[in-house]
């Protein structure tokens, strides 16, 4: 947590605003990096930040704040992380030139990968050979090989090589982390014993009202007045049910259901819908909760398994009939493929695209839902959202509290 999150980016923050003590013979004219280090576009800058709030999804427990006026007065590590590693990529897109961009994109790759509580060899791999790049390329492009800049290079920026060597050796840094440590400061050792060799904590019951779909995932009210499916969702259901029943048919008089407005996912996140989060007031303080990352599995004649990942806003869930089994569903609106020249020139960590909701609708099980995801406005290309997703959302899951309860307390009734 300190290194990654409290330390590299106190280096880098002083970098980008120029704020670094300035050595002998330098001058910051010559900073190309120092990109924030006006008031003006360092308080734009941090307005920014501060509006992307109300699109960040309600998992996310500490929505960063301002920097143009917080970061010196108590600036959360998750804040930090939030801030630097989820949003800096897209504001400095386009802002911060070649070569000091790709160099910053190698350490956000990194750190996300490191921050999983999962990670393939391959994704470690992946992770260890950005960091690695950008410690050598912090030196070429900052140093410059000139003593007057030698205070740059911190202790923190050559720990960097460490993390993923550790990680095969210890497991991921996100479970050693001061996250974990600060849960159990002040409990006793016997205690901790106890709990973890019994149960004491009877397991809570289910959401009441919902219906359970797999271990941890269940729907929820609120629940719509039973309707009939318009033209095109009706298309996008029967495209569905087709790939589970080749013979599966509409009824002459249309698809009869219900909306459910909320999911709960196995990792305690709460998904909303369009269909009732559009319907409160405009000035109201909402969390949009109803974009999610789906990940469909497809296999081969060979039983070669393809993953598909996708990002959409949900419209609504509901539960349809198909060979004689009820499922849980959700109709969703896709979001464009991503932009691939930025996606490219940012090493896979700018995710930029764009949907219109209630358009190109498509029908998953909510099964493939594996998380809630953030796009936020880029405001690069007016009208395209970049992808945010809770780098903490795991650390946070490991407090084990549940999202059963909305924002304000509210509980989940039928309408």
């Amino acid at each position: 947590m300190h290194l990654t999150v409290l330390n590299i980016t106190d280096v880098l923050m002083k970098l980008f605003r120029g704020t670094l003590d300035l050595g002998p013979g330098d001058n910051k004219s010559r900073w190309g990096w120092a990109v924030l280090m006006e008031d003006k576009v360092w308080k734009q800058h941090g307005q920014l930040v501060e509006d992307f709030k109300e699109f960040l999804s309600s998992s996310i427990d500490r929505p960063p704040r301002n920097p143009a006026k917080k970061i010196n007065s108590g600036y959360k590590a998750k804040e930090f992380l939030t801030y630097v590693y989820g949003m800096l990529p897209a504001l400095l897109y386009n802002v911060l030139l070649e070569p000091y961009y790709s160099n910053f994109c190698d350490l956000v790759w990194g750190v996300r990968i490191l921050t999983q509580r999962s990670i393939s060899r391959e994704e470690l791999q992946s992770a260890h050979k950005a960091l690695i790049n950008f410690v050598i390329g912090f030196e070429t492009i900052y140093v410059q090989r000139e003593g007057s800049r030698i205070h740059f290079i911190c202790q923190c920026i050559h720990n960097l090589i460490h993390p993923s060597p550790e990680t095969v050796r210890t497991g991921p840094q996100s479970l050693l982390s001061q996250w974990v440590m600060e849960r159990t400061i002040g409990n006793l050792a016997q205690v901790n014993t106890i709990i973890a060799l019994l149960d004491l904590d009877p397991t809570p019951p289910p959401p009441r009202g919902s219906t359970q779909y797999g271990k941890g995932l269940y729907l929820l009210h609120p629940t719509g007045p039973v309707t009939k499916m318009k033209k095109a969702e009706a298309e996008a259901f029967l495209e569905y049910a087709l790939q589970q029943d080749p013979t599966f048919n509409i009824p002459d008089d249309g698809v009869t259901f219900a909306k459910k407005g909320c999911l709960r996912l196995p990792n305690q996140q709460i998904g909303r819908t369009a269909w009732k989060e559009k319907a409160k007031l405009a000035d109201a303080a909402l969390r949009v909760s109803q974009m999610v990352k789906i990940v469909e599995e497809y296999s081969d004649e060979e039983g070669n398994i393809t993953k598909d990942s996708k990002i959409a806003e949900v419209e609504y869930f509901f539960e349809g009939w198909i060979n004689g089994k009820k499922e849980g569903l959700a109709m969703v609106s896709l979001c464009d493929d991503p932009d691939h020249e930025i996606l490219s020139h940012s090493k896979n960590v700018l995710w930029v695209t764009q949907y219109t909701s209630g358009e190109n609708l498509y029908v998953v099980s909510i099964a493939s839902i594996k998380s809630i995801v953030s796009l936020l406005p880029f405001e690069k290309i007016p009208g395209t959202m970049f992808l945010f997703k809770d780098l903490g959302l795991d650390v946070s899951y490991l407090n084990s509290v549940s999202f059963v309860q909305g924002e304000d307390g509210e509980e989940f009734e039928d309408e």
